[in-house]
């Protein structure tokens, strides 16, 4: 029987595509309930609940009433019937294939949502006259239909196809203003199409429908607005994958065990050094990159990287969120693991976790939504870790032929098969080592024996716990057939001690690279692992650098090296929109040649590659004697790593910096005073104070003209004594800095601070008089956000003694000068205060302040907004 049965619109019957005339009343009305329960009993008492509402006209007859409707229903249908008796009631047998709102889950289930709202032909079941069946039945598919359409609209989304549903969701926000899900889709799709002026107008808009019934937006709403103001809901889709090996063969039954396994959400591969651990990562997360429209996310995490700490966790996450394009990063691991895992709440993202050292390493960086993968791959087993496993053993003879046969032809091994099985055993099943023969193979004209029998007589065997003496016998046969240039260059990229080096810092640090670099990586001694970068296995990198201790010349390639990222980080840091003393950094070796460094972005971009490698040439210039180049490279990177409100980092690299500035009285006070600027950043006031004591003595030390350093570090101690609730000797330390500020920007900061210490110990008129003193110390610095900010607070200080006129005349100004300097956040402070000043001189007009204070922030999704709300309800 070919039938096919419809209830996503009028009831209706069909075989072979002829339709079934349905009886009206109760036949159609037992038919669609049967059909919507298929395949399920379905007991009498519920169908004469469908049919008469539970109050049959005769209850003695109810059953055979029953059993009459089926009978005529049964005739009706004819060939199409699928109504069969069952132990205490009837059901509807059908296959999925043949009714429509079984296809329609099926298709959810799939994700294939538009081809699952195609079967709806328009409102369920209309034709059907059952109160109860229509409440209780039939209103819930509208449900089903909803939710899918909202998942499709997601989709779509997540596809870039934010233009094509704007009109439509406009008009579901219409027909279903009470449904968040569609106000956030339409809210992100105007955002995204370049509408955010409208965008905002749709929350707005939600915030005062939800509020006419005494509610307000739901938390994920309010957090998608956040995320549209910082920027973060505008994310970019990443492809951070590294390229497939075009030479990666065999493997074939893991690929099939990882897409057997490849569900879950976390998928480990691990396996000993060199097995090809990354290289089969690679290659499936490329074939399954399609599941993801997110984006796919990458990093190294130098998990057993011979010179190099493993990559922290904060790190990987900066740069997993700076590559998302996400605003104003945190500076702990776990406020980062949060923000990440938020980001990625709504989204299919595969995240490749490479080279990884424990479990404590890779459990911050995993993302919550189930709709993310995350592929791990380690040496270590990371046992602990929930996860789907796969332990990657060494290449079989056959399969180390396959990779052979890539690289050389088969021909070439079929006219050798003794040598091939030489080499591969030589190779000892690892496909590191056979990249490396399989190129010295292919750029010599020896025969295959004679590069057998010449691996098999190296004599430079290097042995080592972590890798098969095998390897290294490869390795160093390899690099003996090097030209002495290339040889020079593979044994000076091991002077920075791995990692990964741009094309203008090898030069530096070889003086010139000519084709010796195209032989490396022909070689498969180097790679190009991004455009114009560089690197190699961690086995090789550990080779390298054991080469460069025997190297006579690896000092002076450490100072050029060390130069150029100096003289590189001095252009980038002049470019950065914060002010700097003039201090001069000249170096020895000026590079030949550097990337391009001639706007903020350009800089801003050179520190964001360059980051680990400038924090990797500050901790070697420490360990290797180069104190001057340590402290320089700290101070070239602290702008920068403020602007990213890297707290922790700053903290670290200034920590290692400061045993190199002793005897330097300005490098040590500037790293004394950061490490404590740091601390007090991160919270850690008790630090901030200790570390801003220890330098006010060295400030001491500064010439005369120096005196602003003192001024400063006494204000740090005050600010970090403020924190603590320790007032008398804040007020202190801020009259002793304000005594010895030589500029007015400083002295104006001084006595703001101790403005607002004096009004929070309640010396108010005192504190009128520093507000007073602030005021023009501020302005002739030029510096505006500083005058607002003092206004701001006597304003709060005259609120709270009840002086409303005189708070209201504060706010006024700092609302002018907000308006002036454009600046959104306190021009609506001002506007909360100056309703806070109308209400509590119960004059008219604080609700509508309070309003257009409400409205801002609300815009720029602030906390402050539910403060106002709260005061516009009572």
């Amino acid at each position: 029987m070919t039938a096919a049965f419809r209830v996503l619109g009028t009831l209706a019957v069909s075989v072979r595509g002829r339709v079934v005339p349905l009886p009206a009343g109760h036949g159609k009305v037992v038919l669609a309930g049967l059909l919507l329960h298929a395949n399920e009993v379905v007991p009498v008492s519920r169908i004469l609940h469908w049919l008469f509402g539970g109050a049959p006209p005769n209850p003695d007859r109810a059953a055979k009433t029953v059993h009459m409707v089926m009978n005529r229903l049964r005739k009706a249908l004819g060939e199409a019937n699928v109504v069969a008796t069952a132990p205490g009631g009837y059901m509807a047998v059908v296959r999925p294939d043949q009714l429509d709102l079984a296809r329609f889950r099926s298709l959810v289930a799939s994700g294939e949502w538009a081809d699952a709202l195609s079967l709806w032909r328009g409102p369920v079941l209309t034709d059907v006259v059952s109160e109860t069946l229509q409440r209780e039945e039939i209103a819930p598919l509208a449900e089903e239909r909803l939710a899918a359409l909202e998942a499709r609209i997601a989709d779509d989304l997540a596809h870039g196809r934010h233009a094509s549903v704007v009109s439509e969701l406009r008009f579901l926000t219409g027909e279903h203003p009470a449904r968040e899900t569609f106000w956030a889709h339409l809210i992100l799709a105007l955002h995204r199409d370049g509408q955010s002026g409208e965008a905002r107008e749709a929350y707005l808009a939600v915030t005062r429908y939800l509020a006419s019934f005494g509610t307000t937006p739901s938390q994920d709403l309010r957090d998608l607005h956040q995320r549209i103001l910082t920027g973060a809901a505008d994310l970019p889709v990443p492809h951070q994958l590294p390229a497939v090996n075009p030479h990666f063969a065999g493997r074939s039954s893991e690929l099939e065990l990882l897409d057997s396994v490849g569900g879950g959400s976390v998928v480990v591969i691990d396996g000993t050094a060199g097995v090809g651990k990354t290289t089969l990562a690679v290659s499936w997360c490329h074939a399954v990159a399609s599941r993801f429209p997110g984006g796919q996310l990458h990093v190294n995490l130098r998990g057993f990287d011979p010179h190099s700490a493993p990559a922290r966790p904060v790190d990987v996450l900066r740069g997993f969120l700076d590559a998302l394009q996400v605003a104003d990063v945190p500076s702990t691991v776990d406020a980062c693991s949060s923000l990440f895992r938020s980001v990625l709440a709504d989204r299919k993202v595969l995240v490749l976790l490479d080279n990884a050292r424990d479990v404590g390493q890779v459990l911050p960086l995993l993302p919550s939504s189930p709709g993310c993968l995350v592929v791990v791959t380690s040496r270590n087993r990371l046992s602990g870790l929930e996860s789907a496993r796969l332990t990657l053993s060494t290449l079989t003879r056959p399969e180390s032929e396959v990779v052979l046969a890539r690289h050389l032809g088969v021909a070439r091994l079929r006219a050798e098969p003794e040598a091939v099985r030489d080499l591969v055993s030589r190779c000892a099943g690892l496909p590191l080592a056979l990249a490396v023969v399989a190129a010295r193979a292919a750029t010599t004209p020896f025969s295959l024996r004679d590069l057998a029998d010449e691996l098999a007589g190296s004599l430079d065997v290097l042995s080592s716990d972590d890798s098969p003496t095998d390897v290294r016998a490869v390795f160093s046969w390899s690099y003996q057939q090097l030209s002495p240039a290339a040889a020079r260059l593979f044994r000076l990229f091991g002077v920075p001690g791995g990692g990964t080096i741009g094309v203008h810092a090898l030069a530096a640090l070889a003086g010139g690279v000519g084709s010796s670099l195209a032989e490396l990586v022909q070689a498969r001694l180097l790679e190009m692992v991004a455009e114009d970068r560089f690197g190699c296995h961690d086995l090789l990198a550990a080779y390298a650098a054991e080469l460069a201790e025997l190297d006579l010349g690896r000092s002076t390639a450490l100072d050029r090296l060390l130069d150029y990222y100096l003289h590189c980080a001095d252009l980038a840091d002049a470019l950065m929109p914060l002010p700097r003393s003039d201090t001069d950094f000249p170096v020895r070796h000026r590079p030949s040649s550097t990337p391009p460094l001639d706007t903020p972005e350009d800089a801003m971009a050179w520190f964001d590659v360059e980051l680990s490698n400038v924090i990797g040439a500050i901790e070697l210039a420490a360990a290797r004697g180069r104190p001057t180049h340590a402290h320089q490279l700290t101070y070239m990177l602290s702008r920068y790593l403020w602007l990213r409100a890297d707290w922790s980092t700053w903290l670290r690299i200034c920590l290692v910096a400061l045993p190199c500035t002793e005897g330097v009285p300005e490098a040590r006070m500037r790293t004394l005073f950061n490490i404590s600027a740091a601390h007090h950043r991160l919270g850690s006031y008790e630090e901030a104070l200790r570390w801003a004591s220890l330098a006010l003595p060295v400030a001491a030390e500064l010439p005369v003209n120096a005196l602003n350093a003192r001024a400063l570090t006494l204000s740090s101690m005050g600010h970090a004594l403020l924190e603590l609730e320790r007032y008398d000797e804040a007020e202190q330390r801020y009259q002793e800095a304000a005594l010895v500020a030589d500029q007015p920007g400083t002295e104006a900061q001084i006595r703001h601070n101790l403005a607002r210490l004096l009004g929070r110990v309640g010396r108010h008129g005192e504190a009128e008089e520093e507000f007073t003193e602030a005021f023009p110390l501020y302005e002739k610095a030029g510096h505006h956000v500083g005058v607002i900010d003092c206004h701001y607070d006597l304003a709060e200080m005259r609120l709270e003694l009840g002086h409303f006129a005189e708070a209201q005349t504060s706010a006024l100004i700092a609302l002018g000068l907000a308006r002036e300097h454009g600046s959104r956040m306190h021009e609506a402070t001002s506007l909360e205060q100056l309703g806070d000043a109308l209400d509590g001189a119960g004059a008219e007009g604080a609700p509508e302040h309070w309003e257009q204070a409400l409205e801002i922030f609300d815009e720029l999704g602030t906390s402050e907004a539910d403060r106002v709300r709260g005061k516009l309800e009572r």
